[in-house]
């Protein structure tokens, strides 16, 4: 069945969704929030939009050549999640060190309070 995975995807999508629309306020001036949200909106749609057809070409290409099946469409898969893992590991050394660890911070609000008033 093929039920238990497409719950999982829905779940992951929601909690990636979560934590990126709420981790914006944190990370930009408030001034810059609306072009945060369209610049995260356009990049979002651009993905939608061109991963399939990558993911199309790739089990295209290489279906009839190996006996793996989706054997090089999880390559990119993967290849994709450590993608994100690393612009997740640049943005929390960012934040350590630009930021004093602020995403991190027991009381974000009053230590992201502090930012927005420097500025």
């Amino acid at each position: 069945m093929s039920i238990g995975p497409l719950i999982l995807l829905g779940l992951s999508y929601t909690t990636y969704a979560v934590v990126l629309w709420g981790s914006l306020p944190y990370m930009v001036e408030a001034h810059t929030l609306g072009t945060a949200f369209g610049i995260c909106t356009t990049f979002q749609n651009l993905g939608t939009v061109i991963a399939p057809p990558i993911i199309g070409y790739i089990q295209r290409v290489t279906y009839n050549k190996t006996t793996f099946g989706y054997f090089w469409v999880e390559v990119f898969f993967i290849f994709v999640a450590v993608l994100a893992l690393m612009f997740n590991l640049g943005v929390y050394v960012w934040d350590r060190k630009k930021r004093d660890n602020l995403l991190q911070s027991q009381n974000p609000m009053q230590e992201f309070e502090k930012y927005t008033t420097k500025r």
